[in-house]
Protein backbone atom coordinates (compact mmCIF):
# COMPACT_ATOMS: atom_id res chain seq x y z
CA UNK A 1 0.00 0.00 0.00
CA UNK A 2 2.27 2.80 -1.09
CA UNK A 3 2.43 5.49 1.10
CA UNK A 4 0.94 3.50 4.30
CA UNK A 5 4.05 5.20 6.66
CA UNK A 6 2.86 9.02 5.47
CA UNK A 7 6.36 9.35 4.04
CA UNK A 8 8.52 8.73 0.91
CA UNK A 9 10.42 6.00 0.75
CA UNK A 10 12.92 4.92 -2.43
CA UNK A 11 14.76 2.12 -3.33
CA UNK A 12 16.55 0.65 -5.65
CA UNK A 13 17.82 -2.87 -6.70
CA UNK A 14 20.71 -4.22 -9.36
CA UNK A 15 21.97 -7.51 -9.16
CA UNK A 16 24.13 -8.89 -12.07
CA UNK A 17 24.86 -12.78 -11.91
CA UNK A 18 26.43 -15.87 -13.58
CA UNK A 19 29.54 -13.84 -15.21
CA UNK A 20 31.17 -16.60 -16.38
CA UNK A 21 28.40 -18.84 -17.50
CA UNK A 22 28.84 -17.06 -21.39
CA UNK A 23 31.05 -15.34 -23.12
CA UNK A 24 28.58 -12.38 -23.10
CA UNK A 25 29.47 -9.82 -20.53
CA UNK A 26 26.50 -9.86 -17.97
CA UNK A 27 24.46 -12.01 -19.66
CA UNK A 28 22.01 -12.01 -16.41
CA UNK A 29 20.96 -8.65 -15.24
CA UNK A 30 18.10 -7.29 -13.17
CA UNK A 31 17.27 -4.18 -12.01
CA UNK A 32 14.56 -2.53 -10.10
CA UNK A 33 13.87 0.97 -8.88
CA UNK A 34 10.66 2.56 -7.09
CA UNK A 35 9.31 5.83 -5.13
CA UNK A 36 6.23 6.02 -3.07
CA UNK A 37 4.99 8.71 -1.15
CA UNK A 38 1.93 9.82 0.46
CA UNK A 39 -0.36 13.14 0.86
CA UNK A 40 -1.86 13.02 4.09
CA UNK A 41 -4.28 16.07 3.39
CA UNK A 42 -6.31 13.64 0.82
CA UNK A 43 -5.56 10.68 2.74
CA UNK A 44 -4.06 8.61 -1.02
CA UNK A 45 -1.10 7.15 -1.36
CA UNK A 46 1.24 6.44 -4.74
CA UNK A 47 4.33 6.17 -7.18
CA UNK A 48 5.96 4.31 -9.63
CA UNK A 49 7.94 1.39 -10.15
CA UNK A 50 10.32 -0.17 -13.00
CA UNK A 51 11.25 -3.29 -13.35
CA UNK A 52 13.85 -4.41 -16.12
CA UNK A 53 15.17 -7.94 -16.41
CA UNK A 54 17.60 -9.43 -19.12
CA UNK A 55 18.36 -13.33 -19.08
CA UNK A 56 20.90 -14.90 -21.41
CA UNK A 57 21.94 -14.70 -24.74
CA UNK A 58 19.23 -14.38 -26.57
CA UNK A 59 18.35 -11.24 -24.80
CA UNK A 60 15.17 -12.06 -23.15
CA UNK A 61 14.14 -9.09 -21.75
CA UNK A 62 11.27 -8.19 -19.26
CA UNK A 63 9.74 -4.49 -18.69
CA UNK A 64 7.54 -3.22 -16.33
CA UNK A 65 6.37 -0.21 -15.19
CA UNK A 66 3.83 0.06 -12.21
CA UNK A 67 1.40 2.48 -10.58
CA UNK A 68 0.37 2.16 -7.24
CA UNK A 69 -2.14 3.89 -5.72
CA UNK A 70 -4.00 3.34 -2.30
CA UNK A 71 -6.59 5.19 -0.11
CA UNK A 72 -7.76 5.24 3.42
CA UNK A 73 -10.93 5.43 4.92
CA UNK A 74 -10.58 6.59 8.49
CA UNK A 75 -13.63 4.40 11.03
CA UNK A 76 -12.95 5.63 14.40
CA UNK A 77 -10.21 8.09 16.34
CA UNK A 78 -9.48 8.11 19.80
CA UNK A 79 -7.74 10.03 22.07
CA UNK A 80 -6.74 12.57 18.93
CA UNK A 81 -5.26 9.30 17.45
CA UNK A 82 -6.52 7.04 14.95
CA UNK A 83 -7.89 4.14 16.44
CA UNK A 84 -9.27 2.09 13.21
CA UNK A 85 -8.42 2.52 9.19
CA UNK A 86 -9.60 0.74 6.29
CA UNK A 87 -7.39 0.95 3.05
CA UNK A 88 -7.66 0.26 -0.45
CA UNK A 89 -5.01 -0.83 -2.11
CA UNK A 90 -4.62 -1.32 -6.60
CA UNK A 91 -1.62 -1.50 -8.33
CA UNK A 92 -1.82 -1.60 -12.57
CA UNK A 93 1.01 -2.72 -14.71
CA UNK A 94 1.62 -2.28 -18.06
CA UNK A 95 4.86 -4.24 -19.43
CA UNK A 96 6.37 -6.27 -22.15
CA UNK A 97 9.12 -9.55 -23.10
CA UNK A 98 10.99 -9.72 -26.23
CA UNK A 99 13.31 -12.16 -26.96
CA UNK A 100 15.94 -11.80 -30.17
CA UNK A 101 15.59 -15.44 -31.64
CA UNK A 102 18.52 -15.36 -33.70
CA UNK A 103 21.00 -15.41 -30.93
CA UNK A 104 19.47 -18.39 -29.88
CA UNK A 105 21.28 -21.49 -30.61
CA UNK A 106 18.87 -24.95 -31.50
CA UNK A 107 19.50 -28.50 -30.70
CA UNK A 108 19.80 -29.39 -34.78
CA UNK A 109 22.96 -26.75 -35.41
CA UNK A 110 25.36 -28.52 -33.04
CA UNK A 111 27.92 -31.00 -34.49
CA UNK A 112 29.55 -33.51 -31.96
CA UNK A 113 33.19 -32.05 -32.46
CA UNK A 114 32.87 -28.97 -33.95
CA UNK A 115 30.09 -27.52 -32.29
CA UNK A 116 27.77 -24.53 -33.81
CA UNK A 117 28.22 -24.99 -37.07
CA UNK A 118 24.45 -25.85 -39.09
CA UNK A 119 21.74 -24.08 -40.35
CA UNK A 120 18.61 -24.37 -38.11
CA UNK A 121 15.14 -25.59 -39.28
CA UNK A 122 13.33 -24.84 -36.13
CA UNK A 123 11.86 -21.90 -37.39
CA UNK A 124 10.09 -20.30 -33.97
CA UNK A 125 6.14 -19.95 -34.02
CA UNK A 126 6.18 -17.16 -32.21
CA UNK A 127 6.60 -13.31 -31.60
CA UNK A 128 9.79 -11.51 -30.72
CA UNK A 129 7.49 -9.65 -28.24
CA UNK A 130 4.26 -9.67 -26.11
CA UNK A 131 2.53 -6.69 -24.29
CA UNK A 132 1.55 -7.39 -20.42
CA UNK A 133 -1.18 -5.99 -19.04
CA UNK A 134 -1.36 -6.79 -15.37
CA UNK A 135 -3.55 -5.35 -12.03
CA UNK A 136 -3.35 -6.47 -8.50
CA UNK A 137 -6.08 -5.28 -5.91
CA UNK A 138 -6.00 -5.69 -1.65
CA UNK A 139 -7.90 -4.30 1.15
CA UNK A 140 -6.07 -3.87 4.61
CA UNK A 141 -8.09 -3.14 7.78
CA UNK A 142 -5.76 -1.20 11.32
CA UNK A 143 -6.85 -1.23 14.54
CA UNK A 144 -5.52 -0.06 17.99
CA UNK A 145 -6.57 -2.14 20.76
CA UNK A 146 -8.32 0.70 22.37
CA UNK A 147 -11.32 0.64 19.94
CA UNK A 148 -12.23 -2.37 22.16
CA UNK A 149 -12.04 0.21 25.44
CA UNK A 150 -14.82 2.63 26.09
CA UNK A 151 -12.60 4.65 28.51
CA UNK A 152 -11.43 8.13 27.36
CA UNK A 153 -9.19 7.93 29.72
CA UNK A 154 -6.60 5.35 28.91
CA UNK A 155 -3.57 6.54 26.96
CA UNK A 156 -3.28 5.66 23.62
CA UNK A 157 -0.31 3.01 22.82
CA UNK A 158 1.25 1.52 19.40
CA UNK A 159 -0.58 -1.44 19.96
CA UNK A 160 -2.69 -2.67 17.26
CA UNK A 161 -3.59 -5.32 14.88
CA UNK A 162 -3.96 -6.08 11.20
CA UNK A 163 -6.02 -7.71 8.48
CA UNK A 164 -5.82 -7.69 5.23
CA UNK A 165 -6.84 -9.94 2.04
CA UNK A 166 -5.38 -9.42 -1.47
CA UNK A 167 -5.18 -10.84 -5.07
CA UNK A 168 -2.30 -10.44 -7.23
CA UNK A 169 -2.33 -10.68 -11.44
CA UNK A 170 -6.30 -10.60 -11.61
CA UNK A 171 -5.79 -10.59 -15.48
CA UNK A 172 -3.67 -13.69 -15.64
CA UNK A 173 -1.64 -12.16 -18.39
CA UNK A 174 -0.20 -14.29 -21.17
CA UNK A 175 3.92 -14.31 -21.16
CA UNK A 176 4.70 -16.65 -23.92
CA UNK A 177 6.30 -15.87 -27.00
CA UNK A 178 5.62 -18.98 -28.68
CA UNK A 179 1.71 -18.94 -28.25
CA UNK A 180 1.15 -21.15 -25.49
CA UNK A 181 -2.25 -20.67 -24.20
CA UNK A 182 -0.90 -23.04 -20.91
CA UNK A 183 1.87 -20.24 -20.17
CA UNK A 184 0.42 -17.14 -18.19
CA UNK A 185 1.17 -15.81 -14.75
CA UNK A 186 -1.65 -17.47 -12.56
CA UNK A 187 -3.79 -15.34 -10.09
CA UNK A 188 -2.33 -15.49 -6.40
CA UNK A 189 -4.39 -15.10 -3.25
CA UNK A 190 -2.84 -13.58 -0.38
CA UNK A 191 -4.43 -13.26 3.37
CA UNK A 192 -2.22 -12.12 6.49
CA UNK A 193 -2.70 -11.16 10.27
CA UNK A 194 -0.78 -9.50 12.27
CA UNK A 195 -0.90 -8.07 16.06
CA UNK A 196 1.69 -5.62 16.75
CA UNK A 197 2.26 -5.44 21.12
CA UNK A 198 3.98 -2.14 22.74
CA UNK A 199 5.80 -2.85 25.32
CA UNK A 200 5.14 -0.63 28.26
CA UNK A 201 8.50 1.56 29.57
CA UNK A 202 9.26 3.93 31.60
CA UNK A 203 10.32 6.03 29.21
CA UNK A 204 8.61 8.64 28.10
CA UNK A 205 9.72 9.76 25.09
CA UNK A 206 12.08 7.46 22.39
CA UNK A 207 11.11 4.95 19.83
CA UNK A 208 8.85 2.48 21.36
CA UNK A 209 10.08 -1.47 21.85
CA UNK A 210 7.32 -3.45 20.02
CA UNK A 211 6.74 -6.62 19.97
CA UNK A 212 5.18 -8.32 16.62
CA UNK A 213 3.27 -11.62 15.65
CA UNK A 214 2.01 -12.57 12.46
CA UNK A 215 0.68 -15.20 9.62
CA UNK A 216 0.75 -14.76 6.19
CA UNK A 217 -1.13 -17.36 3.50
CA UNK A 218 -0.92 -17.49 -0.14
CA UNK A 219 -2.31 -19.59 -2.98
CA UNK A 220 -2.07 -19.72 -6.44
CA UNK A 221 -2.17 -22.17 -9.40
CA UNK A 222 0.98 -23.43 -10.98
CA UNK A 223 -0.34 -22.11 -15.17
CA UNK A 224 1.89 -24.83 -16.11
CA UNK A 225 2.08 -28.31 -18.13
CA UNK A 226 1.54 -29.85 -14.94
CA UNK A 227 -1.49 -28.18 -13.13
CA UNK A 228 -2.04 -27.69 -9.50
CA UNK A 229 -1.92 -25.47 -6.29
CA UNK A 230 0.11 -24.32 -3.85
CA UNK A 231 -0.21 -23.54 -0.43
CA UNK A 232 2.22 -21.24 1.31
CA UNK A 233 2.05 -20.41 5.42
CA UNK A 234 4.33 -17.98 6.87
CA UNK A 235 4.38 -18.10 10.73
CA UNK A 236 6.76 -14.60 11.56
CA UNK A 237 7.90 -13.28 14.94
CA UNK A 238 10.02 -10.03 15.40
CA UNK A 239 11.42 -7.42 18.01
CA UNK A 240 11.75 -3.95 17.57
CA UNK A 241 13.92 -1.44 19.35
CA UNK A 242 14.77 1.82 18.85
CA UNK A 243 18.21 0.89 16.85
CA UNK A 244 17.74 -2.52 15.04
CA UNK A 245 14.96 -5.14 14.37
CA UNK A 246 15.05 -8.59 15.75
CA UNK A 247 12.87 -11.49 13.78
CA UNK A 248 12.52 -15.21 12.92
CA UNK A 249 10.11 -16.81 10.84
CA UNK A 250 8.82 -20.30 9.46
CA UNK A 251 7.74 -21.20 6.30
CA UNK A 252 5.93 -23.90 5.39
CA UNK A 253 4.39 -24.66 1.65
CA UNK A 254 2.43 -27.82 0.22
CA UNK A 255 2.26 -28.65 -3.28
CA UNK A 256 -1.60 -30.07 -4.67
CA UNK A 257 -1.37 -31.99 -8.13
CA UNK A 258 -4.84 -31.68 -10.11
Amino acid sequence: YAGINQDITISFNNRVQWMRVTPQPTPFRTHDISIYGAIPRHRIGTGFSVFVDQEGEGNLKTISFQIPFSYSVVLASKGGKTSSVLRFGLQPSIGKKTINWDKLVFSDQLDPLYGNIYPTSALPEGVEKRGILNCSAGVLFEGGFLMFNKSKNTRADGSRFSAGIALHHITEPRVSLIENPKSYIPRRYTVHLFVHKELKSKEVEGTPKIITLGTIWQRHETGSESPGLFNTSNLILSYTLPSFLLGCGYRNQLYFKK
